[in-house]
C-alpha cells in the first residue's frame, strides 16, 4: 500500500484534539462489512469444528458397534460352528441338475436297494469320535461305543434316514402290518407317531437351514403348454460335495488307533 502524503499527515496534525480523537477512532474502528466477514469466519470455523467432531464420534461409535456385534456373535455361536471334527465340505465346482430318477421312484425292488441303504445308515454312516476329542470340539456325549470312543451322527445321513423311514411307511404293504393294524418299521417294531413326527419336524428344519435359493421355472410339454413347476432340469449351484462327506463318514466309522 502507498503511504499517505505529507500534506495529509500535516492536515491531520492540525486538527483539534477532540477532532483528532474522533478521526483516530474512525481509522481504528472496523467497517460493518469487516465485522460481518469476521463473524462469518468465526461461525464457519466453529461449525466445521463441531462437524468434524461429530464425524469422528460416529466413526468411533460405528467401529465399536461392529466390534461388540462380532464378539456377541462369537459368544452365541455353538462350539461346533467354530470348530468341528468333520472338515468343511467345499461346494461343487459345477452345478447339480435335479432330475427324476427311476432308481429312487416307486415301490420297486430297484428303488428299495437305494432307500434301504439309508434305513440302515446308522449302522454304516455314524462316526466314532475318540473320547479325548469330544470335549475339544465342544460336543455333548454321544452314544456308547468303545472304552475310548463314542458314536455320533452326521446330519445329512440322519436326514436321509428319516426320509427313507417316511417312504417305507408310505409304501408299506398290508402284509407287514400287525394284526392290530399298526404298521411295522424296518426293525420289526411298530411305527410310533413320535418317530414320524420327529422325522417331519427334523426334515422341515433341515430344509429351512439350507435355504436353497435356486430359482425354478415351469415345465413345458411338447405342445408348448406350461405344466407347473416340478423342479426337474434345474441347475443348483449351491450343492456341496456329498461324496466327500460320505467318504469321511465311512473312514471314521470306527476309531483307528
Amino acid at each position: 500500500m502507498s503511504s499517505r502524503s505529507s500534506s495529509e499527515m500535516s492536515n491531520e496534525s492540525l486538527l483539534p484534539v477532540q477532532e483528532q480523537e474522533k478521526h483516530d477512532l474512525y481509522i481504528k474502528k472496523p467497517s460493518r462489512a469487516r465485522k460481518v466477514f469476521q463473524s462469518i469466519c468465526k461461525r464457519r470455523f466453529y461449525t466445521n469444528g463441531v462437524s468434524i467432531l461429530h464425524q469422528i464420534f460416529f466413526i468411533v461409535l460405528f467401529i465399536a458397534g461392529i466390534n461388540i456385534a462380532y464378539r456377541q456373535g462369537l459368544r452365541h455361536l455353538a462350539p461346533r460352528a467354530i470348530k468341528s471334527f468333520v472338515p468343511q465340505i467345499a461346494p461343487l465346482s459345477t452345478p447339480v441338475i435335479f432330475e427324476d430318477s427311476a432308481d429312487w421312484s416307486g415301490n420297486t425292488p430297484q428303488a428299495a436297494i437305494g432307500w434301504n441303504r439309508w434305513l440302515k445308515n446308522f449302522e454304516t454312516h455314524t462316526i466314532a469320535i475318540p473320547t479325548s476329542s469330544i470335549e475339544e470340539f465342544g460336543y455333548e456325549p454321544g452314544l456308547p461305543d468303545t472304552t475310548h470312543s463314542e458314536r455320533f451322527s452326521i446330519a445329512m445321513f440322519h436326514q436321509l434316514h428319516c426320509l427313507a423311514t417316511i417312504r417305507e411307511f408310505a409304501y408299506l404293504p398290508d402284509a407287514k402290518r400287525n394284526p392290530n393294524g399298526k404298521p411295522l418299521d424296518h426293525d420289526g417294531v411298530s411305527f410310533s407317531p413320535f418317530h414320524m413326527d420327529h422325522c417331519f419336524n427334523y426334515l422341515r428344519q433341515a430344509i429351512e437351514c439350507f435355504a436353497d435359493a435356486t430359482v425354478e421355472w415351469a415345465k413345458i410339454d411338447e405342445s408348448g403348454k406350461r405344466k407347473g413347476i416340478q423342479g426337474w432340469g434345474i441347475p443348483h449351484r449351491e450343492c456341496r460335495d456329498r461324496d466327500s462327506l460320505e467318504a469321511f463318514a465311512v473312514e471314521h466309522h470306527n476309531v483307528t488307533m
